[in-house]
């Protein structure tokens, strides 16, 4: 049976003459090249990006614990102000946007009674992202409104958008 295979091979081969047998030759060089080398390689590369996009998870998230308790330590914030500013990050997680840094000013209406926060959010991200941002975080509370955009590219090659946001959280008089 291996005799058999063996003469059809050769057979084959030599119907395909010099430059096609040296083309079934590099081929087959290729092919055990791809599953001796690149395979695993493509696989221990896939494992060191789940380990630091971990890392990279754990990271964020102690920053904005750091984040939050300086926050409570700079000033008390209202339950109805801590869960629109929370909803307004989880919306920035979803469009993959990170929200770092940020002006957050709490603005007393004399008159009315009524308070509001400022909020002015350096972002940096693809231009559907950043619009994704926007549109779920006004879907998310009615209590947002967006004041300004101001978005700068670099240069014309570039993807990623420095975006300055500038929104408003109308709180009520208890809040």
């Amino acid at each position: 049976m291996m005799k058999k295979l063996y003469e059809a091979m050769l057979y084959y081969l030599y119907r395909l003459g010099n430059v096609g047998a040296v083309g079934v030759i590099l081929l087959g060089a290729a092919l055990l090249l791809e599953f001796a080398k690149v395979q695993p390689m493509l696989a221990e590369f896939a494992e060191l990006a789940a380990s630091n996009e971990q890392v990279r998870m754990a990271q964020v998230i102690e920053s904005r614990e750091t984040d939050e308790t300086q926050v409570q330590d700079v000033m008390p914030v209202s339950p109805a102000a801590e869960a629109a500013l929370r909803q307004l990050f989880m919306a920035a997680d979803k469009a993959g946007l990170d929200l770092e840094q940020g002006e957050y000013k709490l603005v007393e209406d004399t008159g009315t009674n009524r308070r509001r926060y400022t909020l002015t959010l350096p972002v940096i991200g693809s231009y559907p992202a950043i619009h994704s941002f926007i549109a779920r975080s006004l879907n998310d509370d009615h209590a947002l409104a967006l004041n300004s955009i101001e978005m700068r590219r670099e240069t014309i090659e570039d993807s990623e958008l420095d975006a300055l946001l500038s929104f408003t959280l109308y709180l009520g008089a208890e809040s």
